[in-house]
């Protein structure tokens, strides 16, 4: 787990350092990311806000950068699944992601958000799901812990079509979809609305 961390906090840094040449907005600094990677997006947005974080997950430099905005497509918001696994695809992942001692490990208890939400505060979330979602459970409960912490979103949930299966983060496996184009233009849309302010 820390090492996913560790890349990604390094990419940010990387970002920061960068922006002059590459031309990057630090004013303006938007993350998005499906599936774990929604996990990711959403940890490492905590991690440069709270310095316990820093310090479990051994952060020793994080960059400054404060995010403005989250696309989260069918995130996996809540590790916890992997504490005890019940069945052996759970166990094998438990494994590869907090090694073979999962049960102790120092990041199994601070990498959910609902484990970590009193650490930071999150800026507006763009969040997507769908009724064939093998994960349409996490998102749903994900909504329920951002209305308790009061962050702003929106949440957009497809039901069943008869033209496309709407599976696990269909929008980026199947970007050319009139479906996909429609919900990833939508969040494109929050983020311009949280730049021009209507979104706070």
């Amino acid at each position: 787990m820390r090492e996913m961390v560790d890349d990604l906090i390094y990419a940010l840094r990387w970002c920061e350092l960068n922006a002059e040449k590459y031309y990057i907005d630090l004013d303006n600094f938007f993350m998005a990311g499906d599936s774990a990677g929604g996990q990711l997006a959403l940890l490492c947005t905590a991690i440069m806000q709270s310095e316990k974080l820093q310090r479990i997950y051994r952060e020793e430099i994080v960059p400054s950068l404060s995010v403005k905005g989250l696309f989260l497509t069918s995130p996996v918001h809540d590790m916890m699944m992997f504490a005890h696994p019940n069945n052996p695809v759970c166990k094998e992942f438990a494994v590869k992601i907090f090694g073979a001692d999962y049960e102790n490990s120092p990041y199994i208890h601070c990498s959910s958000f609902k484990q970590i939400a009193d650490e930071v505060t999150l800026p507006p979330v763009f969040l997507t799901s769908a009724q064939q979602d093998i994960f349409r459970g996490q998102s749903i409960k994900f909504e329920a812990l951002l209305k308790k912490y009061g962050v702003t979103y929106k949440f957009i949930f497809l039901k069943r079509n008869s033209a496309h299966k709407y599976e696990h983060a269909f929008n980026m496996l199947y970007p050319d979809w009139d479906e996909s184009k429609k919900l990833n233009g939508l969040a494109a849309n929050f983020f311009k609305n949280i730049m021009s302010g209507k979104i706070k």
